[in-house]
């Protein structure tokens, strides 16, 4: 189910959210089963060519994780062995769900000290506070090496984005997804010598009223509900990227694992340049286990480096990351 979750309908997948939310404890219980599953005796004058009951569940204990670790690879460091030196300038991107930075005056400060000190090209801001908690000349005034700044023109309570760049952007494309405070935006980026096209998404969020349509009052039929509702904002954004011209470089909230349909479906069409060891979350809630935040990108980056980074000011954590661009 795992293997073919990004290839069904997004409507259909939704169903299948709490195999993807449990897929390592499932993997951990299989294995076990298959180390717990004894071996048949056979007789040694009959029957010994014919596979017993018993070992064929055994092989299949095996099978389902072997199956699975193609799955489950994202969620092993293995992208950080095949990090590069970085050639020439690299990029140097931040994004982060700032959670309305608390929104007072002096953790706003101090997210804007820790994120200044990061010097980034690209800085990619999700839940920016509402213009009348923090005004956004406030926010733009705070960092003079940005000059070039969006912000979604429709101003929700809400779930509000922010790009801000070294470079000049071009006109933003935004999606407003129906019935929902989630959005995401996408605009091109002049970097010098290779336009891309940055998209800052923050995919939905399992819980959040959304806007005034009735969501299912179960836990189970909430999970569904917003994973469907996510699905179909992720299929959408995999369109776009799919059609793009120049070289893609996403990156926000998913508020989806990494064996989810949102994150399997655009890992599609770019690859992920934001590793993470397992059990290293980026949202700081359920133990920090969960990794929701991440960054993606077309083949032409190159990984020089990742890292998460800790703030009293929001309950995610800051990605940075550094890249190389092929010329």
């Amino acid at each position: 189910m795992l293997i073919v979750l990004p290839y069904i309908n997004p409507v259909f997948a939704g169903y299948f959210i709490f195999i993807s939310l449990l897929a390592v404890p499932l993997l951990v219980v299989e294995v076990i089963l298959f180390l717990a599953t004894p071996k048949a005796h056979h007789h040694h004058h009959h029957h010994h060519h014919r596979l017993r009951a018993a070992d064929v569940w055994r092989y299949a204990y095996l099978l389902v994780p072997l199956a699975t670790l193609y799955v489950l690879l994202p969620l092993f460091p293995v992208g950080s062995l095949f990090r590069h030196a970085p050639q020439g300038r690299t990029l140097r991107v931040v994004s982060w769900n700032v959670s309305n930075f608390g929104p007072h005056a002096d953790t706003l400060e101090s997210a804007v000290r820790q994120l200044l000190a990061l010097q980034p090209d690209i800085l990619c801001l999700q839940e920016r506070p509402h213009t009348n908690l923090v005004a956004w000349e406030t926010i733009c005034a705070r960092f003079p090496e940005l000059p070039y700044t969006l912000r979604n023109s429709r101003e929700d309570e809400v779930l509000n984005l922010a790009v801000l760049s070294r470079y000049p952007l071009g006109e933003p494309l935004e999606y407003y997804y129906e019935g929902s405070y989630n959005k995401s935006v996408a605009v091109d980026v002049q970097l010098p010598g290779t336009p891309i096209t940055l998209y800052n998404v923050h995919l939905q969020t399992t819980g959040l009223s959304d806007g005034g349509r009735e969501a299912p009052r179960t836990l189970l039929g909430q999970f569904v509900h917003y994973a469907k509702q996510r699905n179909r904002q992720a299929l959408r954004l995999g369109e776009e990227v799919r059609q793009s011209s120049y070289p893609v470089l996403l990156c926000g909230d998913f508020n989806d694992t990494r064996t989810g349909y949102s994150y399997r479906l655009l890992c599609r069409y770019l690859h992920d340049v934001s590793p993470a060891f397992i059990g290293r979350g980026s949202y700081k809630k359920y133990l920090g286990l969960l990794k929701i935040d991440n960054v993606l990108a077309s083949r032409h980056f190159k990984l020089a480096s990742y890292r998460l980074i800790d703030t009293p000011t929001s309950d995610h954590k800051i990605q940075f990351c550094e890249l190389s661009i092929a010329r």
